[in-house]
């Protein structure tokens, strides 16, 4: 045990010769060891006296020890240190306050003093450590973009292992794209350490919409040649096939320049993302076709045809040009004839009539019988 020290000393005049048993000479002496001294006092007028024997007793000091601390978390809530013996004592040290100890204090090692005070006033003290370990280090990597047609699959961006998933969509650790329907959703992965602490980490994941066709654009040409065909999606890429189904595509992007066509043809559009495909829409590629067509006319004087926006009275051979459907033309010709007028004029000579028009045919019909002929 360690020493204590004593203070011995004698009230009296300075002058005074002081002879103590230990040999010192000063009016005060320390000592450190149990026992008996004594002092004898010469004074001025060299008259010696010595004292009484003056006992000093060392007392024990107590025993005390403390028992290990077990490392705890830093989420544990303040607890009571129990750890001193003998009871009764205080404990002291970073984090400890009214003899508890609270673990919110850090992460790190601490000293834990634990003193004790007897009935007479001595005193011990031991100490021993304690380790409050930091949250557990979570963390998630960046998940894929998946379609809301993909089928469920095990998340595991969350590290280290043995978390647990949580977030809509998620079920034991299974993400359904169907269940958490498009859009961007943010999963957690939490971790927990043998004391009950929990770090949490969290991530995005992007669910795209299955596309859809929202437009097309048809085109139409004249007799042959290629059509410039177009569709819009909802989102995806756009991509362009012969059939209705299966098949490679042709093509891809919001339009599509065909191949020289003679005859009026469908192609199919489709948009996909994330795996998850448009159903077809058809599009549309009219051949329209120009015409030729001749007509041959007589007409009387005075009389007119008309064609497309030309009108004519006069004999002659005509062509015209109408616009038509898809931009093809029709073009006719005319062959007109327009006859001279006939002199209906006659020429009356005793009971005979003559006509005066020599290149007609003619019909005489009796005006008072009916107009019938003669």
């Amino acid at each position: 045990s360690p020493a204590t020290m004593f203070e011995l000393s004698w009230n009296g005049n300075n002058s005074n010769a002081y002879f103590w048993s230990t040999g010192a000479t000063t009016q005060e002496i320390t000592v450190s060891t149990a026992g008996t001294y004594t002092l004898s006092i010469t004074n001025s007028e060299g008259c010696t006296e010595a004292s009484e024997d003056i006992i000093v007793t060392e007392n024990p000091i107590p025993t005390v020890s403390v028992s290990p601390l077990s490392t705890v978390g830093i989420c544990q809530t303040v607890f009571d240190l129990t750890i001193g013996s003998p009871i009764g004592g205080t404990y002291s040290g970073t984090g400890v306050s009214n003899n508890q100890f609270n673990p919110s204090v850090g992460a790190n090692t601490y000293t834990v003093m634990y003193t004790y005070t007897d009935g007479i006033g001595c005193s011990n003290s031991a100490s021993t450590t304690i380790t409050v370990d930091a949250l557990p280090a979570v963390s998630m990597s960046t998940m894929n973009t998946v379609g809301d047609c993909n089928s469920s699959f095990s998340l595991s961006s969350g590290s280290p292992s043995g978390g647990y998933y949580s977030g809509i969509g998620v079920n034991s650790g299974i993400f359904d794209p169907s269940s958490a329907g498009s859009g961007t959703h943010t999963l957690s992965y939490t971790i927990q350490d043998n004391h009950g602490c929990e770090s949490v980490a969290f991530g995005d994941i992007h669910v795209t919409e299955t596309p859809a066709i929202t437009s097309t654009s048809p085109a139409e040409i004249c007799d042959q040649g290629s059509a410039n065909i177009g569709a819009s999606a909802s989102n995806g890429i756009i991509s362009w096939y012969n059939t209705a189904s299966n098949g490679s595509a042709i093509a891809t992007g919001s339009s599509y320049t065909t191949s020289s066509i003679s005859t009026t043809t469908t192609f199919y559009v489709e948009a996909e993302e994330n795996g998850c495909t448009s159903s077809r829409t058809p599009v549309l590629a009219r051949v329209n076709l120009s015409s030729t067509a001749s007509q041959t006319i007589d007409l009387c004087a005075g009389q007119s045809i008309i064609v497309g926006s030309s009108t004519y009275s006069t004999s002659g051979t005509y062509t015209d040009v109408l616009a038509t459907i898809g931009g093809c033309d029709s073009t006719i010709h005319t062959n007109l004839t327009v006859n001279a007028s006939i002199d209906i004029s006659t020429t009356l000579a005793g009971p005979s009539i003559t006509v005066n028009e020599t290149t007609a045919t003619y019909q005489w019909i009796n005006c008072n019988n009916g107009n019938a002929p003669i």
